[in-house]
């Protein structure tokens, strides 16, 4: 369960890595009205701090 988490928090942080750099004038303002429009960023935060160690032990258990 751990380090399937990790690893998803790991990806998550370089796809985010990434999008912070972007150099690309048009890119950086298309990036930026995406991040305003939808809730990408703080779907990211509530799958992060959402996490239930309860609820995986349990499902884990079941399948």
């Amino acid at each position: 369960l751990r380090v399937e988490r990790n690893n998803k928090i790991q990806q998550m942080s370089l796809m985010q890595g990434k999008l912070n750099h972007i150099k690309n004038p048009f890119l950086v303002y298309l990036r930026n009205q995406l991040m305003k429009k939808t809730d990408i960023v703080s779907n990211r935060l509530k799958t992060i701090h959402n996490y239930d160690v309860h609820k995986e032990i349990i499902n884990s258990l079941c399948n």
